[in-house]
């Protein structure tokens, strides 16, 4: 919201867009920037007691550093397992294939009938 909408929402004097740094009411001015100066400050001082009330449950930093390495290590095995396990389909594909090419060469060669 720019600065003209936030003063019409709050029925504030605008500046006049002739003058620059005055407004059209004689007194007063558009009061939204200090409307939001005191929200950011309420909410900062909620954002304080919130994170006061959970410090009690937070994670020490020693074991989220400790927790961070395992979770690390078991990316790296699962990656090294999956790793296996592609190589061993892709020797299993490539029998399956080896297979088929005979079959299909040896119908070509008229060794295997059509009926068999």
């Amino acid at each position: 919201m720019n600065w003209k909408a936030s003063c019409q929402a709050l029925g504030r004097a605008q500046p006049d867009s002739r003058v620059s740094g005055k407004t059209d009411r004689s007194r007063g001015g558009c009061e939204a920037p200090k409307l939001r100066q005191k929200h950011c400050e309420q909410r900062t001082i909620a954002n304080h007691r919130v994170s006061g009330l959970l410090k009690p449950y937070s994670l020490r930093a020693d074991w989220a550093d400790e927790m961070l390495k395992r979770v690390n290590e078991e990316k790296k095995q699962s990656v090294q397992a999956a790793t296996q396990v592609i190589a061993e389909k892709r020797g299993e594909i490539e029998k399956i294939n080896l297979r088929l090419q005979k079959l299909l060469d040896s119908f070509l060669d008229e060794i295997i009938d059509r009926e068999t």
